[in-house]
């Protein structure tokens, strides 16, 4: 007689993929020093998305704030933090990315931030 797995995810894990490969990814994309860079945008994606299905109404505030550090981190830099190096070295390299950082100026140029409105 073979013994039952110990809970839902070991009998899906065992039917349905090889969980061995799937959590060394994962542990790769949110340890490894390669992907550590990553950090702020996906930190930013969380608090957008918990803010837009939260309780709490979003008010104009709530946007300035989301405005500002989107366009901090969009800063490309030689001296920044580690984004805004990889965002750096990825314009210089690529014109895609000067061309789309273009855009995402010009909508950035739209909204002030909070310091050059008060």
């Amino acid at each position: 007689m073979i013994p039952a797995p110990a809970n839902k995810w070991s009998r899906y894990a065992a039917h349905c993929c090889d969980c061995t490969k799937l959590c060394s990814r994962w542990s790769a994309a949110t340890t490894d020093s390669q992907f550590s860079w990553l950090h702020n945008i996906s930190e930013f994606v969380v608090r957008l998305d918990e803010a837009l299905t939260g309780k709490a109404p979003i008010g104009p505030a709530d946007a300035e704030t989301a405005f500002d550090l989107a366009r901090k981190m969009f800063t490309p830099t030689e001296s920044g933090d580690a984004f805004q190096k990889q965002y750096f070295a990825a314009i210089q390299r690529d014109p895609a990315v000067v061309m789309e950082h273009a855009e995402l100026a010009r909508l950035f140029s739209q909204t002030l931030p909070k310091e050059k409105k008060e």
